[in-house]
């Protein structure tokens, strides 16, 4: 459910247990028995792990710099990030730092400590936070560039990351990169301009993930005569997301037997299935695409009516001078709700 890279060994939350492999001269990547399980977050800094369980801080690897030296109340956390030689953590909205403090990284400035915090990052010397409205706030090294917070990001910001000489963010599902300029660091592509749910920043790149659209909704098809069946969804909107265009499949079927089938695609919030035999259930499915790919499936079914099955459970009794007649409805109603019956009396 998580991973995360350090200097040279890297991280893996698998069903509550940490996982680590790479490097292992400190210890960093040798897992604690007690991290076996019921595990909620991990951290690799650059020769040291960090894990969260049961709101619990565990660290192991180089401690050279402190950063095994936990607070005092290590208990009552519920985020945590390793730097390369401190680390960060937030308990109640409040962040504790420790570890290297050459460039302030570990001294939590006022501001921070003002505002309630939902996230932490942390690189070499630089540190930085997420507040609950959403602005960014970084300290540390000033030569970095790091601390030149882009003023979009006073509010609205959804994820941080940070590496040691550049860091991320991302707002409406658009990736904001800032530091060092070198090697392209901060040359957010137009591809990560929106749909992107998650970002992590290395040491010479960055990477984010695009989300897909989420399913159609209100998703209904209805047949208009006897042939042509109209699917209609209310349009997929979601903040950052730029829908390319739908998917739409359908499949018709009639006693047990497919009798058509297509693939196909359309840029508006509506499909026109023709040629459809009587009787035959059609089922529909849409689904959005950006550049990431398509999105969750919506599914529908539809049937172009036919005469309705013969009434069940027919049976009359005698009265005077009357007779009473009574039925059930039809196992079949053909693809159409019964709208009314018809009867002959006497052959009539």
């Amino acid at each position: 459910t998580a991973v995360d890279a350090g200097g040279s060994h890297s991280l893996a939350l698998v069903g509550g247990g940490v996982v680590a492999w790479g490097a292992n001269d400190d210890g960093q990547s040798t897992v604690p028995d007690a991290l076996l399980s019921g595990v909620s977050a991990i951290s690799a800094g650059g020769w040291h792990s960090v894990a969260l369980k049961d709101g619990q801080i565990y660290a192991w690897g180089d401690g050279s710099y402190g950063q095994l030296d936990l607070p005092d109340d290590s208990v009552g956390y519920s985020a945590i990030a390793a730097g390369t030689y401190h680390t960060l953590a937030v308990k109640d909205g409040g962040v504790v730092a420790w570890g290297n403090n050459q460039y302030g990284q570990s001294t939590v400035p006022a501001e921070v400590s003002a505002v309630d915090v939902t996230a932490v990052a942390a690189g070499m010397t630089n540190s930085m936070v997420l507040t609950d409205s959403g602005q960014v706030i970084a300290w540390g090294d000033a030569g970095t560039g790091i601390n030149n917070v882009p003023a979009e990001l006073s509010s609205g910001v959804s994820a941080i990351s940070m590496s040691s000489l550049h860091a991320l963010a991302i707002k409406d599902g658009r990736v904001y990169s800032w530091g060092s300029e070198s090697a392209g660091r901060t040359t957010v592509p137009a591809n990560a301009f929106a749909d992107v749910e998650v970002i992590a920043a290395g040491k010479f790149f960055s990477a984010a993930l695009r989300s897909t659209p989420l399913a159609a909704t209100s998703l209904s098809a209805t047949p208009v005569d006897d042939s042509t069946i109209i699917a209609t969804w209310d349009p997929i909107t979601r903040t950052g997301t730029t829908l390319d265009y739908y998917e739409v499949s359908y499949t018709a079927v009639a006693n047990g037997v497919t009798v058509a089938s297509k693939d196909d695609s359309t840029a508006s919030a509506s499909y026109t299935v023709m040629d459809v035999p009587a009787g035959a259930v059609v089922t529909i499915n849409v689904t959005g695409r950006n550049l990431s790919g398509p999105g969750e499936i919506a599914t529908t079914t539809a049937r172009i009516p036919v005469v309705p099955g013969a009434v069940t459970s027919l049976g009359g009794s005698a009265g005077d001078g009357s007779v009473t007649v009574s039925w059930s409805a039809p196992f079949d109603n053909g693809g159409a709700a019964i709208s009314g019956y018809e009867y002959r009396a006497n052959g009539g």
